[in-house]
C-alpha cells in the first residue's frame, strides 16, 4: 500500500515531505546547477549563475547544497572543453501512447507520455539525449554493466522511445542514443559518461 498512499497524499491531498529524501535533495540540487550551466552555453537570457541558482532552493533540498556544490564546481572544471553542441536544455517531449479500444475520450490523456531530457545535443551528426545522474558511487558496476544496467531503467528507455520517435521531425537529425551522465559526489568526487545500451526489443511496438 506504500505507493498508493504515498499517491493520495501528494497528487490528492497536496502534501510533501518536509525534506525530500538524500537521493532526491542531491539530483534536485545537481539539476538545477546543470540546467544553468547549460543555458549559459546555450546563450539564454534565463541562464543565471549557477552557484546563485542551487543556493536559492527551498529548504527541502536545500540542506544538500554542501555536498553537490563541490561536486559541480569540479564538474564544470572536468569538462570545460565538452565538444558536444548544445541544442536544448530541461526539453520537456511528449508522445501519444496508443489509446485501448472503448477507453472513453475523457480518459484518453492518461495515455499520454511525457518527459523532460537533461540536454540534447548534436554530435557525429546525430542527436543525442544526455541524462545526468547525481550519485554515492559511479564506479560500483564498471562501465560495461553500467551501460547495459541502465539501458533496462524504465526511464531511460522512455527518453530512448521519445529520442527515436522525435529527433529527426524535431531537429532533422537522426537520433543517436541516450548518454549518462554521472556525477559522484561526497567527500571523493568521480565523473564518467557512457552511452546506455538499449535493447530494442524492451521498445514499444509503435516505435
Amino acid at each position: 500500500m506504500l505507493c498508493p498512499t504515498k499517491y493520495a497524499l501528494r497528487w490528492r491531498l497536496g502534501l510533501v515531505e518536509r525534506v525530500a529524501p538524500p537521493p532526491l535533495a542531491r539530483g534536485s540540487v545537481g539539476h538545477e546547477g546543470l540546467l544553468h550551466w547549460n543555458l549559459a552555453r546555450l546563450g539564454d537570457s534565463r541562464a543565471v549563475d549557477p552557484f546563485d541558482a542551487i543556493r536559492r532552493l527551498p529548504a527541502r533540498v536545500a540542506y544538500a547544497v554542501s555536498e553537490v556544490e563541490p561536486a559541480l564546481r569540479e564538474y564544470f572544471r572536468y569538462y570545460r572543453s565538452d565538444q558536444s553542441e548544445p541544442v536544448a536544455a530541461e526539453h520537456e517531449l511528449q508522445i501519444q501512447l496508443p489509446v485501448p479500444f472503448g477507453v472513453p475520450a475523457e480518459h484518453q490523456d492518461h495515455f499520454r507520455r511525457t518527459q523532460r531530457v537533461d540536454l540534447v545535443f548534436r554530435r557525429g551528426g546525430l542527436i543525442w539525449f544526455r541524462d545526468s545522474k547525481f550519485l554515492g558511487s559511479v564506479r560500483v558496476r564498471g562501465q560495461e554493466n553500467t551501460a547495459v544496467s541502465w539501458g533496462a531503467e524504465g526511464q531511460v528507455l522512455g527518453l530512448f522511445t521519445l529520442g527515436v520517435l522525435h529527433a529527426k521531425r524535431t531537429w532533422g537529425l537522426p537520433f543517436g542514443g541516450v548518454e549518462l551522465d554521472m556525477v559522484q559526489t561526497g567527500a571523493s568526487r568521480a565523473f564518467e559518461r557512457v552511452v546506455a545500451s538499449v535493447d530494442r526489443a524492451e521498445l514499444p511496438g509503435y516505435v
